[in-house]
C-alpha cells in the first residue's frame, strides 16, 4: 500500500501532460515517416466498371445447384446488356452500384477489381436473381472528390438503363414476329391442307393439334405454350453501395473532423438520392483496419479514427430512409478467410489483397441481400408492394411460375 501511495503522488497533471505530448510526437512522427515512405500499389491491369452476374438456376427453389456466369466488355458504358435467354427461363434483374475510394478500384488487386464482382455474386446466390453491376471509383478520394466527380456518372447510368431497357423491348417484340415466320416456314399451308383431306371436317381441329404437334417433336421441340414474356430489366437502381471515409481521416490536421464529414455525407446522399429515386437502398459500410500490418501505435490511433468516423455514417443511417449502416465484419470472418487463403493483406499493409477483397465482398453481398429481402417483406406485410422494380418483378416472375 505503501508502495502504491508513493508511486501515485509521482503521477501529477504535468508529468502526465508531458507523456502525452511525448506520445504524439512520436505517433506523429512515425504517420510522417510511413507517408513519406508509402509506395503506392498501381491500379489492377483490367480496370472492370461493369458487368452482369446471371443466375441460371430456378428463381424459386431453396435448394439445387446454382450456376452464374459472368459477363465483361468494353467500348461501351452499359449497365444492363441485353440478356440472352433459353426459351421459358425468367429472374429477376437487380441493378446496383457501388460507390467509393481505392477500395471500389481494387488497389491491392493484380488483375483486376474483385470487390464488385464478389459482392454482386454473393448477392445473385442469396437473392436468385440477375445482377448487373457498375463500379464508380476514385482512388484516394475523400467524400467531397466522390460527390464531384460520381454524381454525373450516376445520372448517365440512369439514362443508359433506359435506353437498354427499350432496346430489350424491342428486341422481344421482334422475337416474337420472327417466331411466328419460322413457324410459317417450317410448316408451309399446303403441307397442313393435304394431312386434312384426309380427315373429316368434324375431326380436322383434334387433328391439326396432333399433327402440329408431332411435326415439332420430330423437329426436336416441344408444343410452345402461350405464355406472357418475362419482364424487361428495369431502369431503376436497386442498391447503391458507398465505400467512404478512410481518406477522410486522413486529412484530420486539415480540419477534416467527423463532424465535417457528417456534413460532407448528409449533403453527398442528399444529391445521390435526387439520383437513384426515393425506393433505392443505399449501406455505408464501415471501413475494417484490425488486419492491417502498419506498426503501433499508429495502427490503433488510425482505428480509433476511423471508428469515430463511422460512427457518423451510423448516425446518418438512422436518420435517413432506406440508409443502412454495416457493421465491420466480426474476427472469425477474417480468421476464416486467414485459414483458407493465408495473408489477406497487399504489400502495403494497408489495403486487402485478392483473398481479403473477396471476403470483405462476400460478407457485404450478405447483408444487402438480407436489407433488400426485408424491404420484400416489409411492402408485403404492409398489404402493397413498393414501387420498385423490385418487388414487381418479383410478383411477375412469380405469376409465370404458378
Amino acid at each position: 500500500m505503501h508502495t502504491f501511495r508513493k508511486s501515485f503522488k509521482w503521477v501529477t497533471a504535468r508529468r502526465v501532460t508531458y507523456g502525452a505530448c511525448a506520445c504524439g510526437g512520436v505517433v506523429l512522427a512515425q504517420a510522417a515517416y510511413l507517408q513519406r515512405t508509402y509506395v503506392p500499389i498501381r491500379p489492377p491491369k483490367e480496370a472492370d466498371a461493369y458487368g452482369v452476374i446471371r443466375f441460371t438456376g430456378n428463381p424459386n427453389s431453396s435448394t439445387g445447384e446454382i450456376v452464374r456466369r459472368e459477363s465483361h466488355s468494353s467500348g461501351t458504358n452499359a449497365l444492363i446488356p441485353h440478356l440472352m435467354r433459353r426459351s421459358g427461363e425468367t429472374a429477376p434483374h437487380r441493378n446496383v452500384l457501388i460507390i467509393g475510394d481505392s477500395l471500389v478500384v481494387g488497389i491491392g488487386c493484380k488483375d483486376k477489381p474483385i470487390l464488385p464482382q464478389a459482392l454482386c455474386r454473393q448477392m445473385a446466390q442469396l437473392l436468385k436473381v440477375d445482377i448487373s453491376w457498375r463500379s464508380l471509383g476514385v482512388n484516394g478520394a475523400d467524400v467531397r472528390t466522390i460527390h464531384k466527380n460520381v454524381l454525373e456518372a450516376v445520372r448517365a447510368v440512369k439514362i443508359e438503363n433506359q435506353r437498354k431497357m427499350d432496346e430489350a423491348e424491342a428486341t422481344a417484340k421482334g422475337g416474337a414476329e420472327l417466331t411466328r415466320n419460322e413457324t410459317r416456314k417450317r410448316f408451309p399451308k399446303e403441307e397442313i391442307l393435304e394431312h386434312l383431306q384426309q380427315w373429316q371436317v368434324v375431326r380436322a381441329g383434334s387433328e391439326l393439334v396432333n399433327f402440329a404437334r408431332a411435326r415439332l417433336s420430330s423437329h426436336g421441340s416441344a408444343l410452345p405454350l402461350r405464355s406472357s414474356p418475362p419482364p424487361p430489366p428495369s431502369p431503376s437502381i436497386d442498391a447503391v453501395v458507398v465505400m467512404v471515409g478512410l481518406n477522410d481521416f486522413k486529412k484530420i490536421f486539415f480540419g477534416r473532423t467527423s463532424s465535417v464529414f457528417r456534413r460532407d455525407l448528409d449533403l453527398f446522399l442528399t444529391d445521390l438520392r435526387a439520383e437513384v429515386g426515393d425506393q433505392c437502398v443505399v449501406v455505408l459500410p464501415a471501413i475494417p483496419l484490425e488486419e492491417t500490418t502498419l506498426p503501433e501505435p499508429v495502427k490503433s490511433i488510425m482505428i480509433l479514427l476511423c471508428n469515430t468516423f463511422d460512427s457518423e455514417k451510423r448516425k446518418t443511417a438512422t436518420q435517413q430512409a432506406l440508409v443502412h449502416f454495416i457493421p465491420k465484419p466480426a474476427i472469425e470472418i477474417w480468421q476464416r478467410a486467414k485459414d483458407r487463403y493465408g495473408n489477406i493483406v497487399a504489400r502495403d499493409g494497408v489495403h486487402p489483397n485478392e483473398a481479403g477483397y473477396t471476403a470483405f465482398a462476400e460478407y457485404l453481398g450478405q447483408e444487402l441481400a438480407g436489407l433488400l429481402k426485408q424491404q420484400i417483406r416489409e411492402g408485403e406485410m404492409a398489404g402493397r408492394l413498393p414501387g420498385t422494380a423490385l418487388c414487381q418483378e418479383e410478383t411477375l416472375a412469380r405469376v409465370q411460375v404458378e
